[in-house]
């Protein structure tokens, strides 16, 4: 079924790494198939989706799959801690812990450890347990607050908001929701 889509003798590293890291990280007792086949698969976008088609997935393990084989190494075990919340805000924690996971063990599995092994392993295993950890903010205001401040419904506000949030999220969710509104209004008046 999945021979041609295979990652070759790198893929099965990584696969043995992620089966090490998620022994260490208590994972093991219900591994997760998806990750492992997304492990396993070479970094083709086209082919997981061939390979989801070919295992009949369901549309959400297709779109996980997928998402695990283009973007399962992206992460860096020295992510700073902004831009790991912000991930997670966009993500979720179990979509970014997948992507953290995959990045360990693609890291270990290469031996392109630049921190020394126990310190990459401390770094992505900390960014496991922050994301686990992090409690996703709401973003403070919404269409309601922008037609209240005299924004027409349409691409416009969805424009004025998507704006406002980039602002917020730069500012790693620290801005009140009466500055998040300040903000709001002066992205609408400057129209």
């Amino acid at each position: 079924v999945l021979p041609d889509h295979l990652g070759g003798g790198d893929g099965i590293a990584r696969l043995a790494a992620l089966a090490g890291i998620e022994a260490a990280e208590g994972l093991a007792a219900v591994p997760d198939p998806l990750r492992r086949l997304g492990a396993v698969l070479r970094n083709d976008p086209a082919a997981a989706r061939a390979t989801a088609d070919r295992l009949r997935l369901s549309r959400a393990e297709r779109t996980r799959l997928v998402d695990l084989v283009t973007y399962g190494t992206s992460v860096a075990a020295d992510v700073t801690a902004p831009d790991m919340r912000r991930a997670v805000y966009h993500l979720g924690a179990a979509a970014y812990c997948d992507r953290v996971l995959l990045s360990w063990a693609a890291e270990r599995a290469a031996g392109g450890d630049r921190h020394g092994a126990s310190a990459t392993d401390l770094a992505y295993s900390a960014l496991i347990e922050r994301a686990r950890s992090f409690v996703v903010p709401v973003f403070p205001v919404s269409g309601k607050d922008a037609a209240a401040l005299g924004q027409a419904p349409g691409p416009e506000m969805g424009r004025v908001l998507a704006a406002v949030e980039a602002c917020w999220l730069a500012g790693d969710f620290t801005a009140s929701r009466e500055d998040v509104l300040a903000r709001l209004g002066h992205e609408i008046a400057r129209g």
